[in-house]
Parts: C-alpha cells; sequence; structure tokens
C-alpha cells in the first residue's frame, strides 16, 4: 500500500474542506489556501530529486520524508475555529514538504532496488499502487468523517434526526453553514465540522508513523548502475570481412549491485 499516496489525498481534500466549512472561505479561496502546501510540496520533490542525483543515495529522504509527514500530520490537528492566517500557513508547510520529499525517494528506492531492465514495470506497478493509495485515503477518510460528524451533530439541538443524513455529505453542510444566519447554531456546526476533522487529522498521525515504521526496513542499494538497453546496434561481417549496416540485437543488463 502507497501510504503517501493515501496520506495526501486525504490531507488536502479535508484541508480544503476545513477552509470552506470553518474558516468560510469560499473554494477559489480555499484552493489558494492550500498554496502553502502544495508549493511546499513541488519545492521538495524537486529538491530531493537533485541531492539524490548528487549524494546516490535515497534512504536520507525516505526516513526525512515521513518524519516531515508524521511531524506535519502532527501539527494539522492543531487546525480549528481560532486559527488564524498566518498560523494555518506554517501548520501546512512541514506536511507538504514530507510528501514531497516522499514522492520523489519512493520511486528511486523502487528503481534503485530493480533491475535496469524491470524500471519500466516497476515504475508502472508503483503509480498504480499510488493512485490506488489515494483512492482507499478518500474512501477511509470518508467513513471517519461521516462517523465523527454524526455524533458532533447528535449533540446540537434541532440537528439530530437529520444528523445521519448531513453527515453523508460534507459539501452539503459547506453550503448549509455558509447560508445559516449568524448565531449560537452555527457556531456550534462550525465547531462540530472542525471537531470531525480532528478525527482525520489523528488517522493521519497513524497512517504517517506506520510509514515512518516501515522505512526504516527499507535496503541501502547502489544507484550507480550502468543502464545497458535490452536492444541496441550491432555490426555484422560479410563472408569477405566487410563491416555491414548495424541491426537490432539483445544485449544482456547487470544486476543492481548493494551498497
Amino acid at each position: 500500500m502507497n501510504r503517501d499516496g493515501s496520506s495526501s489525498t486525504e490531507a488536502n481534500h479535508n484541508t480544503a474542506l476545513f477552509y470552506q466549512a470553518v474558516k468560510l472561505y469560499s473554494p477559489v479561496t480555499s484552493a489558494i489556501a492550500l498554496l502553502p502546501e502544495t508549493v511546499g510540496l513541488a519545492v521538495a520533490s524537486v529538491a530531493v530529486g537533485a541531492l539524490t542525483g548528487m549524494t546516490k543515495r535515497y534512504r536520507w529522504a525516505l526516513w526525512g520524508g515521513w518524519i516531515s509527514t508524521t511531524t506535519g500530520s502532527g501539527l494539522l490537528y492543531l487546525l480549528g475555529t481560532g486559527t488564524k492566517v498566518t498560523q494555518w500557513v506554517f501548520l501546512n508547510i512541514p506536511f507538504g514538504i514530507g510528501v514531497g520529499m516522499l514522492f520523489t525517494a519512493e520511486i528511486l528506492a523502487i528503481q534503485a532496488s530493480n533491475k535496469p531492465e524491470l524500471n519500466g514495470e516497476a515504475a508502472a506497478f508503483f503509480s498504480f499502487i499510488r493512485i490506488f493509495g489515494q483512492a482507499l485515503g478518500v474512501a477511509v477518510s470518508g467513513v471517519i468523517f461521516q462517523n465523527s460528524l454524526k455524533h458532533e451533530l447528535l449533540r446540537i439541538p434541532g440537528f439530530a434526526s437529520l444528523a445521519d443524513e448531513y453527515s453523508r455529505d460534507a459539501t452539503a453542510i459547506v453550503a448549509l453553514i455558509h447560508d445559516m444566519a449568524e448565531g449560537d447554531t452555527k457556531t456550534r456546526m462550525i465547531q462540530a465540522f472542525s471537531d470531525a476533522l480532528s478525527s482525520i487529522w489523528l488517522s493521519l498521525i497513524a497512517f504517517s508513523a506506520t510509514g515512518l515504521l516501515l522505512s526504516l526496513t527499507v535496503k541501502g542499494y547502489s544507484m550507480a548502475q550502468e543502464h545497458v538497453t535490452a536492444q541496441h546496434l550491432v555490426q555484422e561481417k560479410d563472408g569477405a570481412g566487410r563491416e555491414e549496416a548495424g541491426i537490432l540485437g539483445t544485449a544482456e543488463t547487470k544486476p543492481t549491485s548493494l551498497e
């Protein structure tokens, strides 16, 4: 299971809901508010690629990425109704950096641990697992959020009978909160939504911590491999010993060597 794919999708989806339902931002403003995380992700991903190319080592990026992701998940738990702009900006950055490091480090680790001729298949399978993890992350977080939100809505007078229905559609709750008049009921709805999201951040901490522990078992392989293609041009000689035009031949690849 690709845990960074499930964690990143789970965080991005629910952070956007936090901005819309708790901070009452518009969809466009919520997308802009995700920039600290997404920009940090992109920068970290490029930086890991460059540094790994120079050091020829990748395990440091795996460990550092999971540490940053786990720490960032814990910081997301601090998001609440009273969180200010400057606070949520910096609370989102560590998680984005961690996921960005993992995006690059994991694919490099997979390719380094395989024979060069299997890199294509390994990269394709990794992409499949990452997408599957993203889909599973949305499903799991949705179930956790639904159960938690239902529990919170049961405490609000007038919404107990509709708790099951409303908890199934988070976007409907967002629209309902925006349309409600200012008052105690709206305040309690916002608090209920924020508390329900807290359960998501807790699950994110557990997922990330598990990924960190599993990354400690990753072996180190040398990235200084000679890549020999399966097909290449060879020279053939005719009966008189003259070289003819090159034709396609098959070459064997060298196995991956351990560090």
